[in-house]
């Protein structure tokens, strides 16, 4: 995902958390510690990061049935909201097929408003 365009940052927040992030090795999400047998920063099991999600979300005060793969549909169908295209849609989400998209993005009434503007405007030509 890029994070820069000709702009600057697409996304400051997570750009200014990711500086501050302490280089361990050459993947980003790292484990805090060492591992005890291999006795250097390993990336995060599956199982660990689900664990660490759910704490921290607990501590955020989220819902319970909110998953961190919740945010990628999430961050997918506001991009479908803003009118972004089924290529752009997959290029963000890494999708290889419009098929696979379609279970990530949710349609609403947003989405929908848009579709009924375009064909009003269509028939007002």
């Amino acid at each position: 995902m890029p994070l820069y365009d000709r702009d600057g940052p697409l996304f400051p927040g997570l750009v200014e958390r990711l500086e501050a992030t302490p280089r361990r090795g050459p993947l980003i999400v790292m484990r805090d510690r060492p591992d005890r047998r291999e006795k250097v920063h390993l990336p995060y099991k599956g199982d660990y990061f689900r664990h660490l999600y759910r704490r921290l979300a607990d501590q955020a005060g989220l819902p319970r049935d909110l998953y961190f793969m919740g945010f990628r549909h999430g961050g997918l169908t506001e991009l479908g909201d803003a009118q972004g295209t089924d290529q752009e849609l997959m290029s963000l989400g890494g999708h290889k097929s419009r098929q696979m998209l379609t279970i990530y993005t949710r349609t609403t009434r947003t989405q929908a408003a848009s579709a009924a503007r375009k064909r009003r405007a269509m028939r007002a030509e």
